[in-house]
């Protein structure tokens, strides 16, 4: 059990990848928790790691807004301890025709993608001990299914 007892915060953690990567570190003994916006998923997903034998709680955080991520690290830390992993997962794409991706899109998607992910980090960085880890699951994809198509993520 390699991350036996590490505190891990996943965000976007109810579903797809997010979901995959807490469900592989509660198997490998840490304490799972599940940040996300569907809190219906979030928390099937705790229910399903702890069912397994693992340790999992869910928030629900929108990890765009940096005083409630600052108050949730707090919350994490004043609960477990610590925090020892932080995965970035959370983000949104928004699939248009290239000419067509306007303001309203593409901001939305450099919020959580680009300003979530710096905030998140920012905020779990003030409660650091020196061994923690933040990791980032991001993509930039520019030519999907169909010709003059954009994808980013």
């Amino acid at each position: 059990m390699r991350l036996k007892d590490k505190v891990a915060i996943v965000t976007g953690g109810a579903s797809g990848l997010g979901k995959a990567i807490a469900l592989r570190f509660a198997s490998e003994g840490a304490i799972v928790i599940v940040v996300d916006l569907n809190e219906s998923a979030m928390a099937q997903t705790a229910e399903e790691i702890r069912s397994l034998g693992g340790k999992a709680r869910g928030y629900k955080i929108d990890v765009t807004q940096q005083q409630d991520l600052r108050n949730f690290m707090e919350d994490v830390v004043a609960t477990e301890g610590r925090l020892d992993v932080l995965v970035n997962n959370a983000g949104i794409t928004r699939y248009r025709a290239f000419g067509g991706i306007g303001d309203a899109d593409w901001n939305a998607v450099l919020d959580l993608d680009l300003k979530g992910v710096f905030f998140c980090t920012q905020a779990a960085a003030r409660t650091w001990n020196g061994s923690s880890t933040a990791r980032s699951s991001t993509s930039l994809r520019v030519w999907v299914q169909a010709p003059r198509r954009m994808s980013a993520s």
